[in-house]
């Protein structure tokens, strides 16, 4: 039985012309005209557009939101500063990669040129993978805190948190550098939206980068924030059981009391119930997108433009959809998207857990 080819055939070629301008024609204006547009083009530009409003708004606000002076006391500066390296990949998504899609996914053609496609396709890669390690980084930072403080502040410091950030940074943009500078290592996927990629030659370096993606950063965040959910469940428990069993020093009137946190503890509770909430998102929001992958990679044809489409609209969402959950600062973000978004349910869910 001979070995399945692991070797992808190249992208196609015609996007080095780097123009939309047929050198046949008189203008743009005519090939726009002997071309007309149809409505699932301009359905999906539409769209598109609305995303990158979205994601630009909603990551700015955000942004500002939490390095603002009232909230500075409420968010750790170590967890303000990853939230920001976060939120920051999510606004370069909305400014370089998706407002740059609207154009091109209406007339599936890049007007831009081949050094701006094999930018955008190296941003593209990286940034994804960038939203991926700044999660685990946040998870990891909620971990050590809960478990061992001693132990978070000496990990977690102000300056290894920054060195953190920029290393996952250049780590990112180094990986996907050298897969879309390669030759052919870019394509414009005109199936969903109609932007750059990376493109990979070897089937296998596309299972890996995609289950490198995906297997580690969900076990991480689920095991941190699990154990962390377990540890508050722990301590509330004991303190009932303290309560419970000493009423003869505190008193049986306070004993009956239901037991209050203190505004600092309430505040650590509510924050880890958010960056949860963030990181439960984006394991919904991604784990299509991963299995497409790998199917595409295994049958080694592509998947329907309809379902390419649904699924990266979905991974896309998440890049405005993340900053609603972080309280108490989600009301600067709350009128720019509407409160009945089926995907606000996940937060309740992940409220209810704690009130369990």
């Amino acid at each position: 039985m001979s070995d399945a080819p692991s070797e992808r055939a190249p992208p196609p070629t015609w996007i080095q012309n780097g123009s939309c301008h047929h050198p046949l024609m008189e203008s743009d204006a005519e090939y726009l005209i002997n071309n007309s547009i149809e409505f699932t083009e301009m359905f999906k530009a539409v769209i598109l557009f609305i995303i990158s409003i979205l994601i630009i708004m909603t990551n700015i606000c955000f942004i500002f939101s939490i390095n603002i002076v009232t909230y500075r006391r409420w968010i750790p500066s170590t967890t303000r500063y990853l939230l920001t390296s976060f939120s920051s990949s999510q606004l370069v998504t909305g400014m370089l990669i998706t407002i740059w899609g609207v154009y091109p996914t209406l007339t599936e053609c890049w007007p831009y040129g081949e050094l701006v496609c094999q930018l955008q396709a190296v941003l593209r890669g990286s940034l994804r993978q960038q939203t991926a390690f700044s999660l685990v980084l946040i998870a990891l930072e909620r971990y050590t805190t809960q478990v061992d403080m001693d132990m978070a502040k000496t990990i977690f410091s102000r300056p290894l948190t920054v060195f953190y950030i920029i290393i996952t940074w250049l780590a990112s943009i180094f990986i996907y550098s050298f897969i879309v500078f390669h030759p052919h290592g870019y394509y414009l996927s005109i199936s969903s939206f109609s932007v750059c990629e990376p493109y990979y030659r070897s089937l296998r370096m596309l299972v890996l980068t995609s289950c490198i993606f995906y297997f580690p950063t969900t076990m991480l965040l689920m095991y941190c924030y699990g154990t962390i959910y377990q540890s508050q469940r722990l301590k509330m428990k004991n303190r009932k059981a303290l309560f419970s069993a000493l009423p003869s020093l505190i008193g049986s009137t306070m004993a009956n009391r239901p037991i209050r946190l203190s505004q600092e503890e309430d505040n650590k509770e509510s924050l880890i119930r958010s960056l949860s909430a963030i990181s439960l998102t984006f394991i919904i929001v991604v784990t299509p997108w991963s299995i497409l992958q790998v199917i595409t990679s295994v049958t080694m044809e592509q998947p329907p433009p309809s379902v390419d489409f649904s699924v990266n609209l979905l991974f896309s969402s998440f890049s405005f959809l993340s900053p609603k959950y972080l309280e108490p600062i989600s009301f600067l973000v709350n009128f720019l998207l509407p409160t009945e978004i089926c995907m606000m349910k996940i937060y309740i869910f992940v409220e209810n857990l704690q009130v369990e």
